[in-house]
């Protein structure tokens, strides 16, 4: 049975440290990639949605003017 020096035991756990902090920072970039799509997109819909649907206040202000216009 070998055994491996200390010095190359070291090597091989930094070795294996330095591939899996490269395999997570891909991993955010990915992420935040994603992230920042997904949030310009919410933010699209959310213009399309006040300019299709009218806030509450112009409809209480129109439900106004239409009772008035009835009277």
């Amino acid at each position: 049975m070998q055994y491996e020096s200390e010095a190359q035991r070291l090597q091989r756990e930094a070795d294996n440290f330095t591939k899996r902090f490269e395999h997570a920072k891909k991993r955010l970039l990915i992420l935040e990639d994603e992230y920042g799509q997904a949030f310009k997109e919410m933010e699209e819909k959310q213009k399309t949605l006040k300019e299709v649907r009218p806030s509450s206040a112009k409809t209480k202000l129109d439900m106004h003017h239409i009772k008035t216009m009835e009277n």
